[in-house]
């Protein structure tokens, strides 16, 4: 039987995943992700209060007919729920792959919940704070200078309005390598824009997006 206290340390145990999945989203957040604040969160809470449930939840039949349980049996579970949920963020068009990395991140932010909720709250943390200096040292200058120069950005407009379009690019001071205009039915234009990396590229995407015309914009 758990004592009032030991369950007030199991709901800290959930707080604290949640605020550490909180912490990994607001940085994807800062990049435009698909994935925010509050999708990293619930699957870092969902995580660790199922972990608890599998690790405490059936105590009681344990305690009453002596039955040995077996944790890992719905942990196990949650590997593979949240694999189906990052693969609906993966996006593949025109051979070109998006989503990749916040599916990953997605899926660690749940093996950060687990390990809270199992009570390794220094492996939690420690995850947390690895997955950020990791995420920073990727998208820093240093990592851009060795990546390959190129970047494309898929803007999807109601009509033809290049030269709004255009203007935030050179607002930024983005150079433009290549573009293509592909146009659709119902008056559907996308255009395949490919750029030389920038550290502007977040701020791009959101003045893109105010665009009139611009019904969807991606990286």
């Amino acid at each position: 039987m758990m004592t009032p206290l030991f369950e007030f340390e199991l709901v800290l145990r959930i707080a604290l995943a949640g605020f550490c999945g909180a912490v990994i989203g607001f940085e994807r957040m800062n990049r435009l992700k698909e994935a925010g604040i509050k999708t990293h969160t619930v699957v870092s809470l969902g995580s660790a209060l199922i972990m608890v449930v599998s690790k405490y939840g059936f105590m009681d039949i344990y305690n009453t007919f002596g039955t040995l349980n077996d944790p890992s049996r719905i942990a196990a579970q949650i590997v593979t729920g949240v694999g189906f949920l990052g693969a609906g963020m993966i996006l593949i068009k025109k051979q070109t792959v998006s989503g990749l990395t916040t599916a990953a991140i997605i899926w660690t932010t749940s093996g950060i919940g687990m390990t809270i909720g199992s009570g390794l709250y220094l492996i939690g943390i420690s995850s947390t704070i690895l997955l950020l200096c990791f995420q920073l040292f990727f998208h820093s200058k240093f990592m851009r200078k060795i990546e390959r120069n190129g970047e494309t950005i898929l803007v999807e407009m109601s009509e033809n309005n290049m030269d709004d379009v255009l203007a935030i690019f050179q607002k930024h001071n983005i150079t433009i390598t290549s573009f293509k205009v592909n146009h659709y039915e119902r008056n559907i234009t996308e255009v395949e824009i490919l750029i030389i990396r920038s550290q502007f590229v977040p701020q791009l995407i959101s003045d893109l997006s105010q665009v009139r015309s611009v019904k969807h914009v991606e990286c």
